[in-house]
């Protein structure tokens, strides 16, 4: 991958059932990209 990534996600869509779910895939989905710890990238 060419850019960097940074996965933003609301952590408001708890409130919905099953909503930690969306904030979890976030975070895998930045992993598995491969910008966890990397500037410019990650996870928020």
């Amino acid at each position: 991958m060419a850019k960097r990534a940074l996965i933003v996600v609301s952590h408001s869509l708890q409130r919905a059932e099953h909503g930690e779910q969306l904030v979890w895939m976030g975070m895998v989905l930045a992993a598995a990209l491969g910008q966890i710890g990397l500037p410019g990238g990650g996870y928020g």
